[in-house]
């Protein structure tokens, strides 16, 4: 069996776009179309690809996989594409890699500095999560990278030590307000591992809300309580304390992707770009 190119086209822009509205939109034609397109992949294919409900669209585990599928295709495409019209040794596509707030900024930006600044034809996407949300943006096919504080052990997945984050404990100087502690959300758990790490209780602390960790920051120069932060961005601080300066709390970091039986070479050369830079800005993992 060898899939339609129009039909294959209609479902990568349902499942970019969540919606059959957009996506027949950007690809011309009316939305009927585009669901008969949809309807005749799914009788080919004999499966079912996106389910539908009042939340919106959602897809399936055939429908993951064959975004995969379309999404490496394109990657090769613009690679073709890229070196015919210009120098072969140049990298050409789309960057797009998520993680969470305390690390994008400030270890992955820099990381990739060096490959924007030598290759303009490449287009990065960095989007910032909390840790719950990043591995259904990977499933969604919405990056191709995402960073973790933790290894998914998942046959489906590749897994790559980038380094270790040391956290510290930060307060205001002179602080001698209640004992609160500011996070960026209730799913946040830096603050409760590091109290465990002391072995302090940690049940019924105070907690404010920030959302990431530039707001923790922010609420700590306040005076609003004391926060959880990697020690690199505690550096310059003014107005700040580091309560218990020799106690920290290491956090590894693990970049993950899918596995594919190929990869462009800008996916291979980001990678090593990473290993590389990380290692550089992070301590190496025990």
């Amino acid at each position: 069996m060898k899939l339609s190119s129009t039909q294959l086209e209609a479902f990568y822009a349902v499942a970019k776009n969540r919606s059959f509205t957009k996506a027949a939109q950007e690809i011309h034609i009316s939305q009927s179309a585009l669901s008969q397109r949809i309807l005749n992949l799914e009788i080919e294919t004999q499966t079912t690809l996106f389910l539908r409900d009042r939340s919106g669209i959602e897809l399936t585990e055939a429908a993951q996989e064959l975004l995969k599928y379309c999404q490496m295709s394109e990657q090769f495409e613009a690679q073709f594409l890229g070196r015919l019209k210009g120098n072969s040794k140049d990298l050409v596509g789309v960057a797009r890699i998520a993680g969470f707030s305390s690390i994008m900024r400030s270890i992955i930006l820099p990381s990739l500095k060096a490959i924007l600044l030598a290759h303009p034809q490449v287009q990065l996407q960095m989007v910032t999560k909390e840790l719950h949300e990043l591995l259904p943006t990977l499933k969604r096919g919405e990056v191709d990278f995402i960073i973790l504080d933790h290894k998914l052990e998942r046959d489906e997945l590749e897994v790559i030590p980038l380094g270790t984050e040391r956290y510290i404990l930060i307060e205001p100087k002179n602080y001698r307000g209640p004992e609160v502690y500011l996070d960026h959300d209730e799913k946040d758990e830096i603050t409760k591992k590091y109290l465990k790490f002391l072995k302090k209780p940690s049940a019924n602390i105070k907690r404010h809300f920030l959302d990431d960790i530039y707001g923790v920051i922010d609420g700590v120069k306040l005076g609003l309580g004391r926060a959880v932060v990697p020690e690199h961005l505690s550096y310059g601080m003014k107005g700040i304390d580091i309560k218990n300066s020799k106690t920290s709390l290491e956090i590894p970091l693990y970049l993950h992707f899918y596995k594919q039986p190929f990869y462009t070479h800008l996916h291979e050369v980001l990678i090593q770009n990473l290993v590389k830079e990380c290692s550089h800005l992070l301590r190496p993992i025990a």
